[in-house]
């Protein structure tokens, strides 16, 4: 039988746009009660859409008071259910011209930060919790420019297995998405950076570019937020899925 998520009391970073934003409308829509960290604070109200939850900003590229916020939300929420980690940064960037600040920050936000509150996180969740980071495609199958970000994504994969392993006997189950090419703010980047150009010009780039990623999918076109979410939704139900990772990527990876 399916988990109900009615009741549960979760916390969920990244909740203020894309994926995260479309995982806050489908938790909600399924009586879950939330937690919501993010950059913008009106945002997250906003994701939240007049249901009662808390909400905080954070910039996950500092490391200061990341492990605080898994004790912070238990006491809003009156304990914790579940951890979902959506957060994320990427920058698109050739092996031999990385900018430092820029990998300093994937790593961060990616993989450190997650990984510092999920550790929090397992220390006040009730028995039966959930666990559930957003990792990439890309943290199996690299593509070009993308090497920090999916080095970052591997590790969150290999991270969630682990957690999986050690937090089982508590009855605390980890799972991890694997998004492909997802209609969000991260595709909408030309790839390289490009020479200063009118907004015309930049706008057809990267409708082109667009195409080019669609078509490299046997579905033929990109994937859509709550396509994501209605995923994470059956790994939180899942009683007996554990160290799972679930590609929802329309056959990207399949290479064709």
């Amino acid at each position: 039988m399916k988990r109900s998520l009615a009741g549960r009391r979760i916390l969920l970073t990244g909740g203020s746009r894309g994926i995260g934003r479309a995982m806050v409308t489908e938790l909600l829509n399924h009586g879950a009660h939330l937690a919501l960290v993010g950059r913008n604070e009106a945002a997250l109200w906003e994701a939240l859409g007049g249901a009662a939850g808390w909400v905080k900003v954070v910039d996950f590229s500092e490391p200061r008071d990341i492990e605080a916020l898994a004790d912070e939300a238990a006491r809003a929420l009156g304990g914790l259910d579940g951890l979902v980690s959506c957060a994320g940064v990427v920058h698109y960037e050739p092996l031999m011209d990385l900018n430092p600040v820029h990998v300093s920050e994937q790593m961060q936000v990616n993989l450190l930060s997650p990984l510092s509150l999920a550790t929090a996180a397992a220390r006040v969740m009730e028995p039966g919790g959930d666990m559930l980071f957003v990792a990439s495609t890309l943290g199996l199958r690299p593509a070009h420019l993308t090497a920090v970000y999916a080095a970052s994504k591997a590790a969150l994969i290999s991270l969630s297995r682990s957690f999986a392993l050690e937090l089982g006997p508590r009855g605390i189950r980890v799972n991890a998405l694997l998004p492909g090419v997802i209609e969000t703010d991260m595709i909408n980047v030309l790839r390289p950076d490009p020479p200063a150009e009118s907004s015309g010009e930049l706008a057809e780039k990267l409708a082109q570019q667009h195409r080019e990623l669609a078509a490299l999918h046997p579905l033929q076109r990109l994937g859509r937020p709550e396509e994501v979410a209605e995923a994470a939704i059956y790994l939180l139900q899942s009683n007996f899925v554990t160290g799972t990772l679930l590609t929802v990527d329309g056959g990207l990876s399949l290479g064709t």
